[in-house]
């Protein structure tokens, strides 16, 4: 860049990229909103193929209230944890109503 005329820091550097970082990322998130005009952003294509894809800024999860799911990624999701932690609670529940009642509580 010195060749070309232009003196500029390794600061600057860090600072400009930063806050081409954080504009994207303000960009992503406003357009994620309802009711919104889309906006855009200088070098948000560039940007976009470098943060679009990853969870920062797109999860590959998602879970409802309702109970449903749903992913950007089929195939690396498993719900087994989600469904393990549903038996747990259900066995909580029935452990503290015991307890309250003054029955032992059965060990599995």
């Amino acid at each position: 860049m010195e060749k070309q005329g232009y003196t500029v820091s390794g600061g600057q550097y860090s600072n400009k990229w930063k806050s081409l970082k954080r504009s994207f990322m303000e960009t992503v998130d406003h357009n994620s909103k309802t009711g919104k005009y889309p906006k855009t952003c200088k070098y948000f294509g560039e940007m976009n193929q470098l943060f679009g894809n990853k969870p920062s800024t797109q999860p590959t999860f998602t879970l409802h209230s309702s109970g449903q799911s749903s992913s950007s990624d089929a195939s690396s999701t498993d719900l087994s944890v989600c469904k393990d932690k549903d038996e747990e609670d259900t066995n909580l529940e029935s452990d503290s109503s015991d307890i309250l009642q003054n029955k032992t509580p059965q060990v599995e």
